[in-house]
């Protein structure tokens, strides 16, 4: 199946046919929060949840929410009383400059393009399109991973008492890249970039950042080695035909980097030098995916 192809069939079956369709005006309060109760999911003004601009039964909801912010700056926050909904909720953010507030409690976001991903809360199913900031809900743990696909042009915010998690991953190729972290002005900011350009900034990541380089299908042979520039792992291709060139991955206290071996039978091979190097603070994951893989860790 075309999953891209796909992904643009359910959007445009919210566009044309959602059930609850509510596309912002001039009027429209710059908060917003979706919420049900027993009998109806409703749309209403976060200052004042007795203002209802939208609603529909519950009972008889087939094809979905759709909100489109129609150009001006929307606010939406998804409120932890939904449940799965048939159709699920689209918000479509469009021109204007749009914020996405998850709900109170334990979140996965997906960031797959630029601006535009998903979220998974319970069996809730929900998309978001020209949505530039996005932020956690106030309490549970979200976790939040852009795509190799995916970038944002706003902000990333979690919570500063919660355990919130980013997770960044970059596709290797036969060029060299680098996927790496600018601190920000707090231990819980910065911005990461692929290649020089900024995938994401963060702010209020009390958890650790996942620096995640995801292999090629064939079988890959990799060597982790201290890179040239100090806090920087390099993932180099090593053997008689390299797979993909050099990805250079920041590292540190704090930092998570990583690889997924993705298919293909893997070698991966971890020299004493870069475990003394992670043993200062720095971690090192490995995803094994598909295959049989081989893991050497040498120690210093």
């Amino acid at each position: 199946m075309d999953v891209a192809k796909s992904h643009e069939t359910l959007e445009r079956r919210h566009l044309l046919a959602a059930d609850l369709d509510f596309i912002a005006t001039a009027s429209t309060p710059a908060a917003l929060t979706l919420l049900a109760d027993a009998t109806a999911v409703r749309l209403v003004s976060s200052s004042d949840t007795t203002q209802v601009l939208a609603s529909h039964s519950l009972a008889s909801l087939r094809e979905g929410v759709r909100v489109a912010g129609n150009g001006y700056d929307i606010r939406l926050t998804l409120d932890a009383s939904l449940p799965a909904l048939p159709g699920g909720v689209l918000f479509e953010g469009g021109t204007g400059a749009n914020t996405w507030q998850g709900p109170n409690g334990d979140v996965r976001w997906t960031v797959a393009a630029a601006n535009s991903g998903s979220l998974a809360y319970g069996d809730l199913a929900v998309q978001f399109t020209s949505v530039e900031n996005l932020t956690g809900g106030a309490s549970g743990i979200d976790e939040f991973t852009v795509l190799p696909t995916g970038l944002l042009t706003g902000t990333l915010r979690g919570q500063p008492n919660d355990q919130d998690r980013l997770t960044v991953q970059l596709q290797a190729a036969s060029a060299s890249q680098t996927l790496t972290l600018t601190a920000g002005s707090t231990a819980a900011s910065g911005i990461v970039t692929r290649n020089g350009t900024p995938a994401v900034a963060f702010a209020d990541i009390t958890n650790t950042l996942g620096l995640t380089v995801i292999a090629t299908s064939l079988a890959d042979s990799v060597e982790v080695v201290p890179g040239d520039t100090a806090g920087t792992l390099d993932l180099r291709s090593v053997g008689s035909a390299a797979t993909f060139g050099r990805v250079r991955v920041s590292e540190g206290t704090g930092i998570v980097a990583g690889i997924a071996l993705a298919g293909g039978d893997d070698t991966l091979r971890i020299p004493a030098a870069t475990t003394e190097r992670l043993l200062q603070g720095g971690e090192f994951a490995i995803d094994g995916g598909a295959g049989i893989n081989t893991v050497t860790s040498l120690s210093p």
